[in-house]
């Protein structure tokens, strides 16, 4: 019994071990979440597929040279549940 018990936490302990790199894959840490950017252009492509969705925009810039911005936004099931699909773009 005593075994038992010391196997689960040890399980417990290298699952919490590699929970940590999964976790810091989905960081947020290079955007700046204070700071509101818009942009106004033309659709090119949305790329609606896993593991994440994509969408690019050409942007006219100051100098009047087209800009491609691309974004890459959630997964599928987040993004359907929020009402965007398919053929949202």
């Amino acid at each position: 019994m005593k075994n038992l018990k010391w196997s689960g936490l040890l399980a417990g302990a290298m699952a919490l071990g590699i929970v940590s790199p999964a976790l810091s894959h989905h960081s947020h840490s290079m955007y700046d979440h204070a700071k509101e950017v818009s942009v106004s252009g033309t659709v090119t492509k949305f790329l609606f597929r896993n593991p994440h969705v994509f969408l690019y925009v050409d942007v006219k810039g100051e100098n009047g040279e087209i800009v491609n911005y691309w974004f890459e936004m959630s997964n599928l099931n987040n993004m359907v549940r929020r009402g965007i699909g398919k053929a949202t773009f």
